[in-house]
């Protein structure tokens, strides 16, 4: 069996693209504030100092991750981008299509009762 075309599972997979996009900047930016700061916590026991490693250490984190979440949902958003614009292109040359079959059938009937 032949696969067919279909652009509703194209619309599914741009808007799950999408939504992953939303939280990636913010899930990274905790996930890294989290584990930079137990690295500085565990930084600052073992050097034996007042100094607030683990929040220094959940500051750079949350910088660094997100901002690399920031980029990785930048990307989603583009792909998700292209699969919209591929699914606008087939759409327009399927309408392109059907009016050039609509125009050669009109013109062979017509050519047939000359």
């Amino acid at each position: 069996m032949p696969t067919q075309y279909d652009p509703s599972l194209l619309q599914k997979f741009a808007e799950n693209l999408y939504s992953k996009a939303q939280s990636m900047t913010i899930s990274h930016a905790v996930w890294g504030a989290a584990l930079f700061g137990c690295i500085g916590f565990f930084a600052s026991s073992a050097i034996r100092t007042d100094t607030p490693l683990w929040l220094m250490g959940a500051a750079l984190g949350g910088l660094i991750c997100g901002w690399i979440g920031y980029n990785k949902a930048f990307a989603l958003r583009l792909e998700a981008q292209r699969t919209l614009c591929q699914m606008k292109i087939a759409e327009r040359l399927g309408v392109i299509a059907d009016s050039q079959v609509l125009t050669a059938s009109v013109t062979s009937t017509e050519s047939m009762s000359h």
